[in-house]
């Protein structure tokens, strides 16, 4: 009995013994060496700029609306056509307006005949009526066929000034020099006043419009440069107008761009990507938000070195998109990059060098 005991105390413990020389040497030391990547600090210049689609128009486009009725009886320019302040395009019959208008010329030189006897009359009335030689009935009439007769002179006078204005407008002329772009009649059709004829585009100077947010309105009075590419031409702009007001539903500012087209002779409606700079930074370092570690509202970073992780607060100058900015790394410092949350000051780290980002 006891020598059967003996055996299996000395079974199992050979067992223990076998499988505790299986395991595995114990590994030296908790701290071992991290691997991370990292790469060397190129600082360069940085421009924080901001980009939109946009469409050029021309700054000064308008339809020529008819001023009078009548028939279209001669085109002069068609479409694609250049044309000048004030010159004739388009002819809309006039006959009645020249025969009105002779009428009147007749009726204004027998009025002004009138207008004499009227006058004399009631002047010599007046006497006669202040010496009481005539009747306060006969000066009063005399002096009320003075006023119908000139009353009825300053009104065909004024009628005879709008007839020669509708006459005048029978020659459809553009207000400004410009493009006809696009022809509403043809010759033979019947107009009404208000009735648009022609579109008339001046391509001197093309508008675009964009709407922008709080970031860019702020800087609006001091942007540097404000360009926009049009396949691989660079078109210069200036801001021409901005809104001082938000819009409350889109939260944004409408920010209006000229181009001075004089220089470019573009075409209305062209698109392109207008490109607003806020600011030029020189030599800065240009660092990945996710490569930056936030604490306390303050920024730190790890750099290598010696072997070890160093952790190195610094200032923020500005954010543009992912990226932070920065004057407090050099370029021989070496930015570690991966599972910064990992690291700690002066950890011993291995350090993987990569190409910067």
């Amino acid at each position: 009995m006891i020598k059967s005991r003996l055996n299996i105390f000395l079974f199992i413990l050979m067992i223990v013994l076998i499988f505790s020389g299986c395991k595995k040497p114990a590994s030296k030391g908790k701290n071992r060496e991290k691997i991370f990547e990292g790469y060397v600090i190129k600082k360069t210049n940085v421009v924080k700029e901001y980009k939109y689609p946009v469409i050029l128009e021309a700054f000064k486009k308008y339809d020529i609306k008819a001023k009078v009725s009548g028939q279209v009886l001669k085109i002069y320019k068609y479409e694609g056509s250049y044309v000048r302040k004030d010159e004739t395009i388009c002819k809309i019959d006039d006959f009645n307006y020249r025969i009105n208008l002779e009428k009147a010329k007749s009726s204004i030189e027998e009025l002004e005949v009138n207008l004499k006897m009227s006058y004399l009359k009631y002047k010599n009335d007046s006497i006669l009526y202040s010496k009481k030689k005539i009747s306060k009935f006969q000066y009063l009439n005399s002096l009320s066929t003075y006023k119908k007769v000139k009353n009825l002179y300053k009104t065909t006078l004024l009628n005879i000034k709008n007839l020669e204005k509708n006459l005048s407008y029978t020659n459809v002329k553009p207000l400004y020099s410009g493009y006809l772009t696009k022809r509403y009649v043809n010759e033979g059709d019947f107009v009404n006043m208000g009735m648009p004829l022609f579109r008339i585009v001046n391509l001197s100077k093309l508008i675009a419009n964009v709407y922008v947010s709080e970031d860019v309105i702020k800087y609006i009075k001091s942007i540097n440069s404000v360009f926009i590419i049009l396949d691989s031409d660079t078109i210069k702009g200036k801001i021409f107008s901005y809104s001082r007001e938000i819009d409350p539903q889109t939260l944004t500012y409408s920010v209006e761009v000229m181009v001075d087209n004089r220089k470019y002779n573009l075409f209305d409606g062209v698109s392109g990507t207008l490109y607003i700079q806020l600011k030029n930074y020189k030599n800065v370092a240009k660092i990945k938000e996710d490569n930056v570690l936030k604490e306390n509202g303050k920024f730190f970073v790890f750099l290598y070195e010696n072997g070890k992780s160093i952790k190195k607060e610094i200032n923020i100058i500005d954010k543009i998109g992912e990226y932070y900015l920065t004057n407090d790394l050099n370029n021989t410092d070496t930015l570690i990059i991966s599972n910064i949350e990992n690291l700690r000051d002066n950890l011993p780290v291995k350090v993987k060098v990569i190409n910067s980002i």
